[in-house]
């Protein structure tokens, strides 16, 4: 006999339910876990000069996430579609909040972290082939514009390609990827782990009084850089929530998969950071950039560094892997509600995908890999990010107050239910009191991030009026 295919379930938009509680929960860590692990602690460090104070940032990189994490599975159990803070934000303040939160994410945020994600894999990568990074011609128009283009910039293009055919090709193959890559680079930290800890111990150098401290005066300003620097690491979080209509139970699994996602990633973390302050003393810490290839080499031998510049590179494609994923759904949800690019908003009838979403946002990104000169305004708009999360923490309130005056059952219980305004309320004062130091500290930038995403307001009035045209 043949057996029967079970029948597929689709969404209102068109979009393929395929995503079950454990995709979820990996597609959480996953799209967290990238080389900051690795690569951030000596900045802290650098900041604070203080291993232990370190640890608590770190600690508390997490609880913020945490507290943001259970924003976004309330929200996300109200509201399970396509495109995740979009959409809350839509309907909390109507639609030019979400469009101004998906203007940065696609032409800076999510594009621009895959472009810096890529080509921090071909960098790694190139460092292991000890290859060097060949200057392949020069661009100059006029001495108006300058501009270099190197070998590891072609190459950068290269895996993000890859992994967007794999997108377009459907969702279950790209999270079947990401979830083996992310069961891969979990496993590898866990032997690191293990065997540092027994090679450290055998070495007697598993103490409290090895945890040790740079003396010098530090201050708050340090401290508040040292907790930028985490959650920079910590980014990635709300990509499930980009997914939601996509999940085959997003009101049940969301708020699981969110919960023990960033819960997972932070034990990790803080892991990881005590084997770094177990084996390097805070000089050998401070400003560092390859802290992990630095840990590894005290606790292995010198033989160790390539291994750990081999991990690094595929931790770093496992997390451009789960990136790619999630960005196309927002653009996607933009574009269904006619304020953006109308093909963006067009699903591939093989595959149940937003393919043209996914090929626009590959093109954007290999764009900024050739132009090399993305960063400085990815590091300008993130700090807007942190209006929008305020926003996201505020709609908490704004949602419940919608279901009080409709007379609607609450459709979040338990620990959601519970815990929602506490966490909501922490995480707004908190996203405040950042904001608030960004404009003591990082006043400049701030202000061109702002400027950045206000410029977004004629796009959304010029796709508003076409959109009332053809109602």
């Amino acid at each position: 006999m043949k057996k029967i295919k079970k029948e597929e379930k689709f969404s209102e938009s068109g979009l393929i339910k395929k995503i079950n509680i454990f995709d979820a929960i990996l597609f959480v860590m996953g799209s967290i876990l990238g080389s900051g692990i690795y690569m951030t602690s000596g900045h802290i460090i650098g900041y604070i000069g203080n291993e232990k104070w370190m640890l608590l940032i770190w600690l508390c990189g997490g609880l913020f996430t945490l507290l943001g994490g259970l924003c976004m599975a309330e929200l996300g159990t109200k509201h399970p579609k396509a495109g995740g803070p979009y959409v809350y934000l839509k309907e909390a303040y109507g639609k030019w909040a979400g469009f101004l939160f998906g203007w940065i994410f696609f032409w800076i945020i999510e594009s621009g972290g895959i472009a810096a994600l890529s080509v921090g894999f071909t960098d790694h990568l190139i460092s292991l082939l000890k290859m060097e990074n060949i200057l392949l011609g020069k661009i100059n128009i006029n001495n108006f514009f300058q501009h270099n283009i190197y070998l590891s910039q072609i190459i950068a293009i290269i895996p993000i390609i890859l992994l967007s055919v794999v997108n377009n090709y459907g969702l279950k193959l790209a999270i079947i990827i990401q979830n083996i890559s992310m069961i891969i680079r979990a496993g590898l930290i866990i032997i690191f782990l293990g065997a540092g800890y027994y090679i450290l111990a055998e070495k007697g150098l598993i103490s409290i009084s090895r945890i040790d401290s740079i003396p010098e005066n530090v201050g708050f300003e340090g401290y508040f850089f040292a907790l930028l620097a985490t959650l920079w690491t910590y980014d990635g979080w709300y990509a499930a929530n980009c997914t939601a209509e996509e999940m085959k139970r997003p009101e049940k699994d969301l708020p699981k998969a969110i919960i023990f996602g960033i819960t997972g990633i932070t034990i990790i973390y803080i892991m990881m950071n005590t084997i770094y302050v177990f084996s390097l003393k805070a000089t050998e810490m401070a400003g560092k950039d390859r802290i992990g290839e630095a840990a590894s080499i005290v606790i292995f031998g010198e033989k160790a560094g390539p291994l750990m510049t081999a991990a690094i590179a595929f931790t770093i494609f496992g997390c451009l892997s789960s990136t790619i994923i999630y960005g196309p759904r927002v653009y996607f949800a933009m574009a269904k509600d006619r304020i953006f690019f109308y093909r963006l908003g067009k699903i591939n009838e093989k595959t149940r995908v937003p393919g043209q979403a996914i090929w626009a946002q590959a093109f954007l990104s290999s764009f900024l890999c050739l132009m090399g000169k993305f960063q400085s305004l990815y590091e300008y708009v993130v700090f807007s990010l942190i209006i929008f999360f305020a926003g996201l923490g505020l709609a908490v309130f704004i949602e419940r107050k919608k279901e009080k005056k409709k007379n609607l059952k609450e459709k979040n219980d338990g620990l959601i239910k519970k815990l929602g305004p506490i966490a909501a309320g922490i995480f707004v004062i908190s996203c405040l009191f950042i904001f608030l130091s960004c404009l003591l500290w990082k006043t400049k930038e701030l202000l061109i991030g702002l400027m950045i995403t206000i410029s977004g307001l004629p796009a959304y009035i010029y796709w508003e009026k076409k959109r009332k045209e053809k109602a």
